[in-house]
């Protein structure tokens, strides 16, 4: 039993990861602004994890960024019709707590845009607003 879980474990799970490994470097190197699209949100709301700038390792502060694309795309006309990131937050290090999360206004803006369709314009058209919003 032990010989059989060794081999399934040295002969296919190497191969398993080094086919993985191949498609995504096919999928790397034919890279594209629109290649890393995911649907976090669900499939009407795909969003672009391209990464717009190379990421950066710095042994000094112990720093890994990483810079992602974040814009969402409007399915309706396939485009994304917000401009991408061009101005990157700088990094608090006053603080002892280190893990920053930066969401770039062109993030909201494209998943405002996106959802314009469905969600607005809302028009309040009638004086009574509790009539309006039931």
């Amino acid at each position: 039993m032990m010989n059989g879980i060794n081999y399934f474990i040295s002969y296919w799970v190497p191969r398993w990861i080094n086919t993985k490994m191949e498609h995504f470097n096919v999928k790397l190197g034919n890279e594209g602004p629109m290649t890393f699209m995911s649907k976090i949100l669900g499939k009407n709301k795909p969003i672009n994890m391209t990464m717009t700038k190379y990421p950066q390792f710095r042994s000094s502060d112990q720093m890994i960024e990483l810079h992602l694309d974040g814009r969402f795309l409007d399915v309706a006309t396939q485009t994304i019709d917000v401009t991408p990131n061009a101005i990157w937050q700088p990094r608090e290090t006053t603080l002892k707590q280190q893990e920053q999360f930066f969401l770039h206004e062109s993030m909201a803006n494209s998943l405002l845009f996106s959802i314009s369709d469905t969600f607005m314009p809302k028009m309040i058209t009638n004086k009574s607003l509790g009539a309006q919003l039931a």
